[in-house]
This record gives C-alpha cells, sequence and structure tokens, in this order.
C-alpha cells in the first residue's frame, strides 16, 4: 500500500510540474527556469498555471477522498504481531509465595 501511496505521489508531482511547464511556455529547449523567472516578472502566465495546478490538485483530492469512501473497512489488531492470543498463554503458578 505504502509503494503505491508513493508512486501516485511522484506521478501528481510529474503531472503539476508538466502543467506548470507548459502554462507558461516552455518550449522544451531545457530553459525552463530562465522562463519561470522571467513570467514571475508580469505574474500573469504563472496565476494562469497555477489556476490549473490547484484545478488538478483539487480533482486529485476528490478522487482519494472517493478512494477513501469505498474502502473496506477493517478493525484494528488487538494485540501486537507476534504476541500469543491469552487462551494459548499457560498461567504462571507461584508456588513459593
Amino acid at each position: 500500500m505504502n509503494f503505491f501511496r508513493q508512486l501516485g505521489g511522484a506521478i501528481l508531482v510529474a503531472g503539476f510540474g508538466a502543467i506548470l511547464l507548459s502554462g507558461i511556455g516552455t518550449g522544451g529547449d531545457g530553459r525552463a527556469a530562465e522562463l519561470i523567472v522571467s513570467a514571475g516578472a508580469d505574474g500573469g502566465a504563472l496565476a494562469h498555471a497555477f489556476r490549473w495546478i490547484f484545478g488538478g490538485a483539487a480533482c486529485s483530492l476528490a478522487a482519494a477522498f472517493g478512494f477513501l469512501l469505498v474502502m473496506e473497512e477493517r478493525p484494528l489488531r488487538e494485540r501486537p504481531l507476534g504476541e500469543a492470543p491469552p487462551e494459548l498463554v499457560k498461567p504462571v503458578s507461584r508456588a513459593n509465595e
């Protein structure tokens, strides 16, 4: 389960980065950092790109909540893993007391 959570997070971050880079108009020439700095001067391109990023984040959050609602509910374990159940534990006799 942890693997899929990590994988989903990595895919979302890559997707948000792609939305940002396409929103500010990078042409794939490797000058993304320069374009982000220059786009920050007017703010309009970054605002438009981040509008799409926040929309994607809202959709991702809604999908995660939907998956949470349909996930099977299981009870928690009553004892730590490796501990024997009480019916298998023999009582200790204290004859010297």
